[in-house]
């Protein structure tokens, strides 16, 4: 499968950190990110619980509001706690702070102005 993964620059965003409810309001883990099949042009959102990944198709994306993203499905896991989600959300706000350093040291700035543009990103909200 080729694929592109799509991310927000903000954790929690518009879609990424949020956490994923079920048909029956079960939390299922919090969306990691989505990602377009090049194949298929199908967009899914990746969604991480306790300890398992899914991949669910928008399609089955029934609401997205403030608080959560609703799918129409059923999932049959281990229910996922807010430590859970906490742990995950860290781990996306520590990817997406690593993303942009090597965007921002691959445009061939110095470390030190590196930085400087990372408290940028962080002062306007972006990491």
């Amino acid at each position: 499968m080729t694929a592109v993964k799509l991310f927000e620059y903000n954790v929690p965003g518009e879609i990424v950190g949020k956490e994923v409810i079920d048909k029956n309001s079960a939390l299922v883990g919090v969306c990691l990110g989505m990602f377009l099949d090049l194949r298929t042009k199908t967009v899914y959102l990746i969604v991480g619980g306790k300890d398992y990944m899914l991949k669910v198709p928008m399609n089955a994306v029934v609401d997205v509001n403030k608080e959560f993203i609703r799918i129409d499905m059923t999932v049959y896991y281990d229910s996922t706690s807010a430590k859970d989600i906490e742990g995950l959300i860290k781990l996306l706000q520590q990817e997406v702070s690593l993303i942009a350093r090597i965007l921002l040291i691959n445009s061939g700035r110095s470390e030190k102005t590196s930085q400087k543009s990372l408290d940028m990103l962080r002062l306007f909200n972006l990491i």
